[in-house]
């Protein structure tokens, strides 16, 4: 049986992102500890689908983590909550783009498999 490397790479590609969004693009976002749980539940997405042979799903999840961060980026608010502090939206969009993708790639594969079913 032919061990695929789709799983693996995409999460050394999620990993070397990751340190990449915590370390020199930090004064992008200013988020220390969010992108590290985000990136966390991608790779759980990832290694919970490896047994499915599914390489969409990893795939979507990582590319969604990276499309995620530049789309929050164009679209965040930033503003001031009655305190005083500083807030921002940023976190959000990333989540909700990011999870987007997952489901997308859950749907398409859905889908793939049923059009397979249908044809046979």
């Amino acid at each position: 049986m032919k061990k695929k490397t789709t799983p693996l790479m995409s999460i050394v590609f999620l990993i070397a992102v990751c340190l990449a969004f915590t370390g020199p693009l930090l004064h992008l976002h200013n988020m220390k500890q969010w992108p590290i749980v985000l990136a966390a539940v991608c790779v759980f997405t990832i290694v919970s689908t490896m047994q499915m042979n599914n390489d969409l799903i990893s795939l979507m999840a990582a590319n969604g983590y990276v499309m995620g961060f530049f789309i929050s980026l164009l679209f965040q608010k930033s503003g001031t909550d009655a305190g005083g502090g500083a807030t921002s939206n940023m976190w959000f969009i990333w989540t909700v783009v990011n999870v987007g993708f997952i489901i997308a790639g859950f749907v398409v594969t859905y889908l793939k498999k049923k059009k397979r079913v249908t044809r046979k």
